[in-house]
């Protein structure tokens, strides 16, 4: 579950087949429920986490990131093709997107293309950005 800068908050729900990213408004109200069978979610059987950027919510699970309208619930944008097992999520200033997985950190561009990845080798459960633009990486070791 992720509470939103707007009050809104967000749960995701999965089975073997199916997924749902659902939104309530502070007091319990049904914004939106978007499923995952259409294949714009693919939310099956993984962890999901959040990530809150501006108007965006970043929604990521074990293969993939999507991007959402976080009042509207309407996907923007999708991250889907170098990542595995995706775990952590952040944004820098210049609105490029930085997702950790079980191999690296990579970069995507404000386009969605993927165009830098580091740390090889090296398992990062979260990551973080400052004003600075300073990458900080959790991996249970360091």
């Amino acid at each position: 579950m992720k509470i939103l800068s707007n009050g809104n908050f967000l749960i995701s729900q999965s089975d073997n087949t199916n997924g749902f990213l659902v939104s309530f408004d502070s007091t319990g109200n049904l914004v939106y429920a978007i499923d995952g069978s259409v294949g714009a979610t693919a939310f099956t059987a993984s962890d999901v986490s959040f990530a809150e950027a501006g108007n965006d919510v970043y929604v990521m699970n074990s293969s993939s990131t999507r991007v959402y309208n976080k009042t509207t619930g309407a996907l923007n944008h999708r991250y889907d093709p170098t990542l595995i097992n995706a775990l952590g999520i952040a944004r820098d200033t210049l609105g490029n997107t930085y997702v950790s997985d079980t191999t690296a950190i990579k970069r995507f561009d404000t386009t969605g293309f993927f165009d830098l990845g580091f740390a090889g080798g090296v398992l990062m459960y979260d990551i973080d950005i400052d004003s600075n633009g300073i990458i900080y990486g959790y991996n249970r070791v360091n």
